[in-house]
C-alpha cells in the first residue's frame, strides 16, 4: 500500500511541477515501465539512507566527549585579573567541546565528567581555579619557592548540556603559566 502511495505522489509531482509538457508526455505515455523502475530504485535508496542515518545517530549517541589541550606558547601564558587560561594546542577533541580560542569546554551532552589541569609555574606563585559556569569547583595554588613549581587540579562533576568548564586566574597578581607543553587541561565523560 505504501509503495503505491509513493508512486502516486511521484507521478503527481511529475505532472504538476517536475517536468515540462513535452517531457511529461514522453515520460508518461511512451515509457511508464521506466518510471516505475526508477521509482523502485528511489524507494530502495531512501530505505538504505534511512538505515544508515539511524546507525549514524546510534554511533553519535554512544560517543563520549573527551579533550586534551596543552599550552604550547614557548614564552608561557601571562594571565591575571580573573582571566581564563587558554590552552592553545588541542591534541584530542572528541565531540568538539573544547574551544582553544576561549579556553572553555562546553558539555555537548549530559553526564558525569572527569577534568584535570596541570599548570607549571615559572618562578612565581600561581593561583588558579576550575569553574563550572561561574561557580567555583576547586582551587589550585603553586608556590614560587623554587624555579619551577606545578599545581594539579582534578575533579569529577556532573554536567548538563551547555555547561562550561574552564581554568581561571584568581587573586590580584599576574602569573605566568609555562608553555612548551608543560601545562595542560583535559576532560572526558566517564
Amino acid at each position: 500500500m505504501a509503495k503505491a502511495h509513493y508512486r502516486l505522489l511521484f507521478l503527481c509531482y511529475l505532472l504538476n511541477v517536475g517536468a515540462s509538457a513535452v517531457a511529461r508526455k514522453r515520460l508518461l505515455l511512451d515509457d511508464p515501465a521506466a518510471i516505475l523502475n526508477r521509482l523502485d530504485q528511489l524507494e530502495k535508496t531512501v530505505q538504505k539512507q534511512s538505515i544508515e542515518f539511524e546507525q549514524l545517530k546510534r554511533t553519535q549517541n554512544d560517543t563520549k566527549p573527551a579533550f586534551f589541550a596543552v599550552l604550547l606558547i614557548s614564552a608561557g601564558e601571562i594571565f591575571g585579573n580573573e582571566q581564563i587560561l587558554k590552552f592553545d594546542s588541542v591534541k584530542t577533541n572528541i565531540g568538539r567541546g573544547y574551544d582553544p580560542i576561549t579556553g572553555v569546554f562546553i558539555a555537548p551532552k549530559d553526564g558525569t565528567y572527569q577534568f584535570t589541569s596541570v599548570i607549571y609555574g615559572q618562578g612565581a606563585d600561581i593561583e588558579a581555579q576550575m569553574n563550572r559556569n561561574n561557580e567555583l569547583l576547586l582551587r589550585g595554588y603553586s608556590s614560587g619557592a623554587s624555579h619551577a613549581e606545578s599545581m594539579v587540579m582534578s575533579g569529577v562533576v556532573t554536567l548538563k548540556t551547555g555547561d562550561h568548564i574552564f581554568i581561571q586566574h584568581r587573586g590580584p597578581a599576574v602569573d605566568t603559566a609555562r608553555g612548551d607543553s608543560h601545562s595542560s587541561f583535559a576532560g572526558f565523560m566517564i
